[in-house]
């Protein structure tokens, strides 16, 4: 607890620190998944063009080409909630690589359970480098 802080201005500081939310949020970059979980990333992908397919049939824009698809980003989403409980997703976002006005993005939850000391430490270590 602080009890003073001068520069012409005292006053005195309580101990109970709020973050605006309940939770920290942070994202790390991904370079390389396993095999079974890049099925699992092709697999979403795959109904995610299907649904935003159907969506701009609807509003009558372009449809996916047949070439494929540009991986613009791949990141792990973690979230720290109040409780101290991770929860993790892997996020991609994807465009179109004959129109990359058709983008979109998908999200698939993971478990974190086997990591979550390092990714704690790990944000913990970005803060401080970040912010101190």
């Amino acid at each position: 607890m602080i009890n003073t802080i001068s520069n012409n201005q005292n006053f005195t500081l309580g101990s109970d620190l709020r973050f605006p939310d309940n939770s920290l949020q942070f994202f790390v970059d991904i370079k390389d998944v396993s095999e079974d979980l890049q099925e699992k990333i092709n697999t979403a992908i795959a109904e995610d063009k299907q649904y935003y397919t159907y969506y701009i049939s609807k509003v009558g824009t372009s449809e996916w080409s047949e070439e494929g698809i540009n991986i613009i980003s791949t990141s792990l989403n973690v979230l720290i909630n109040e409780d101290k409980q991770l929860t993790c997703a892997i996020n991609v976002s994807y465009e179109d690589k004959v129109n990359p006005v058709l983008w979109s993005d998908i999200c698939i939850p993971v478990d974190p359970t086997t990591h979550e000391v390092e990714l704690k430490q790990l944000m913990l270590a970005a803060i401080i480098s970040r912010f101190f």
